[in-house]
């Protein structure tokens, strides 16, 4: 990974884990504060995130993202819940018949030697990721 790649790696992390913050503990805080805050979660996410990431030409390091999906719907709207796809939903949240947020809750590093077994569970064959650093 480049350092370009790395740095809008840690930067959009840093921002997904600010967003997680109620906002109720954010109002709290002033303008300055909040940007301290930022940089604090920036300043820690790096040296995570290079570790991930390896050196130059070695296979990226391969995460889990959790996300939490959170609606406000009608009945009627929820029930059409197993017909949409992640796509579909955003959609809806954004013009259609729901109100709410996508947000990362959780990030697990995959062990190279758990890959195959991570992406059979999802239903993938298993080599999604070969030739990655290639």
């Amino acid at each position: 990974m480049i350092d370009a790649q790395l740095d809008q790696l840690v930067d959009n992390a840093s921002h997904a884990s600010f967003e997680t913050i109620p906002d109720r503990l954010l109002t709290a805080l002033t303008a300055d504060e909040r940007a301290a805050l930022l940089f604090s979660i920036n300043d820690a996410l790096t040296p995570i995130l290079r570790d991930l990431a390896g050196e130059p030409g070695t296979p990226p390091a391969v995460c889990k993202v959790t996300l939490e999906i959170t609606l406000l719907a009608t009945q009627d709207d929820a029930d059409r819940l197993d017909d949409l796809n992640l796509t579909d939903i955003a959609r809806e949240m954004d013009d259609g018949a729901f109100v709410g947020t996508i947000s990362a809750r959780r990030f697990e590093a995959i062990a190279p030697t758990a890959l195959r077994d991570e992406l059979l569970a999802l239903g993938n064959d298993g080599t999604f990721f070969d030739g990655l650093g290639e």
